[in-house]
């Protein structure tokens, strides 16, 4: 019966034993899933930094995709309005010869009501494409006036070295 003491007593040993070292193996794998936690809390909070550097990043560079858009968009129109500009004048200088050699060679012609009459039919035009209505600048309105004037008939018989755009006869 001793033996059987001593036998018991030492399985019960090596029991204890046994659990002490799980105990100790738990206590580890708890530190590690505690210091796991903390590492993962450290990243969730580096990743969400991330993330909201992310999105200021990319509304800024919306914001300066939309200011260039906006700034190639006016130069855009600049450009056009720029090549626009030496047909628009050319077009009113064609205009002002007609004008006065219709006014020259046909005297009898009442000019004002034919030049308002060019007007109100160029204007139907362009409504018609649905464009604006044009209109001449201030510093053109006093180099081409839309009617034709006795100086238009005077500046198309003026000799062409007087003139900066050639005459109209």
């Amino acid at each position: 019966m001793k033996e059987d003491i001593q036998l018991a007593k030492s399985k019960t040993d090596a029991a204890e034993k046994k659990v002490r070292d799980l105990n100790l193996k738990n206590l580890k794998l708890l530190e590690r899933e505690s210091l796991a936690q903390a590492k993962v809390f450290t990243l969730e909070e580096e990743l969400n930094k991330v993330k909201e550097d992310l999105q200021t990043q990319k509304a800024t560079y919306e914001a300066q995709l939309e200011s260039l858009s906006a700034s190639h968009q006016t130069q855009v129109e600049n450009l056009e309005k720029e090549a626009d500009n030496p047909y628009d004048q050319g077009l009113r200088h064609s205009y002002r010869c007609i004008m006065a050699v219709l006014g020259k060679q046909h005297p009898d012609l009442k000019m004002d009501e034919l030049a308002v009459g060019v007007a109100e039919y160029m204007d139907e035009e362009v409504a018609k494409e649905g464009g604006e209505k044009l209109e001449p600048n201030a510093t053109e309105e006093a180099t081409s006036p839309p009617l034709a004037a006795l100086s238009d008939v005077a500046e198309a018989s003026t000799p062409r070295a007087q003139l900066v755009r050639p005459p109209c006869s």
